[in-house]
This record gives C-alpha cells, structure tokens and sequence, in this order.
C-alpha cells in the first residue's frame, strides 16, 4: 500500500493557526453578536423573548445563520482538539458521538429556525442537552489524570444544568440562552487558554534539552 504524504511541518503550523484563530474567533462573536442583534432589533425583550428570533428578523437573519455556523464549528474544532490530546479508545469514540450530535445540532439550527418551531425547538434543545454532558462527561472522565481541568468541566456542566431554572420564573428562554453561552464561552476559553500554554511548556523545555 502506498504511503500516506506527511504535511510539512510548515503546512501543519498554518493549520494550527486557523484553527486556533477560528476558535478564538467564534467565541468571541458568542459574546458579541448577541448583543449587537440585540440593539437591532428594538423590540426585541431579554425577558419575553429568545435569541433564536434573531434567525427569522430580516435585520438580523443573516448574521445569525452565519454567527451560529462559525461557533457550531469552533465548538466541533476545540472538542475534537481536546478528545485527541486526552482520550482513546471507547471513551474518546463516546466523546466523538457525542460531541457531533452537538456541533451538528448548533448548526442545523442556523437553518431550522423558528419559522418551523417544533423542529427548531427539538434540534435546539438537543444541542443543549449533548453539548452539557460532553462537558459534564469530558471532565468526569479527567478526573483521574488531570483533577483541576477534570473539576472545572464537571463544575461547568452542573452549572449548564442549573441554567435550566432560569426557564421557570420568565416568559422567554433569552435569559437561559445567554447563561448556558456565557459559561460555555469561559468553560472554552479556559481549557482553551490551559491547552496553548501547556504546549508553550513543553515547545520550550525542547528547546532548552
């Protein structure tokens, strides 16, 4: 069988890059979009009304169908990127699955929107539901090797739960929507962050044997 062709290693870094550039990006735009369709969309309430209007306002449809494509993405990229460094075998395959529904999920919301409520509201709340037990579950199972990364995933997943109640003393789902985006957003960044500088670590002590 012929060889496979390896990148060269200057290819692989440009990869690296935009990846990394792309989750950075979308996570970004999940704090700030938001907000901006907010201000759009003037009688639009954080306390009566859900993010996913945005998807069917002629102001704001566009960008929001695009803002949710380039997260479900980054959300698919950052996963994928910390089941290769931490897992194998049946639990990196459950972490996969997953991870997939969710980031699939997210998207075909970009598509489905509240136009066909019934269809948009069961692919949302499977989003919802997968992406809290891929974080709940990434991090239970990161307790036996890494207890500080493992304990704030499962402490962000119990908090994705909570954000449920959130449901109950308002009208809309604005305000649960944007929770569960904040805490994905920090959960993200920080594991992120930790990920960037392990490998600064281990590139310099390389470099200094």
């Amino acid at each position: 069988m012929p060889r496979k062709k390896k990148l060269p290693s200057l290819d692989l870094d440009k990869i690296r890059k935009i990846k990394r550039h792309w989750i950075e990006i979308s996570f970004v735009l999940a704090l700030i979009i938001p907000f901006i369709a907010g201000l759009v969309v003037t009688d639009w309430s954080i306390y009566s009304d859900a993010l996913s209007d945005f998807g069917t306002h002629p102001g704001t449809a566009g960008i929001w169908s695009g803002y949710l494509i380039i997260l479900a993405i980054g959300i698919w990229l950052q996963g994928m990127q910390k089941i290769e460094d931490s897992f194998e075998g049946v639990r990196s395959h459950i972490l996969y699955y997953i991870l997939n529904v969710a980031a699939t999920s997210l998207m075909l919301t970009a598509f489905i929107t509240e136009i066909f409520r019934g269809l948009h509201g069961l692919v949302a709340a499977t989003f919802f539901i997968s992406y809290m037990v891929f974080i709940f579950m990434y991090g239970f199972w990161q307790l036996e090797s890494k207890l500080k990364e493992g304990a704030v995933s499962v402490v962000a997943g119990l908090l994705l739960l909570l954000t449920s109640l959130l449901i109950i003393p308002f009208k809309g789902l604005a305000i649960f929507e944007i929770a569960y985006v904040l805490i994905i957003v920090a959960w993200n960044y920080i594991i992120h962050k930790k990920n960037r500088i392990e490998k600064m670590s281990k590139m310099f002590l390389n470099e200094t044997k």
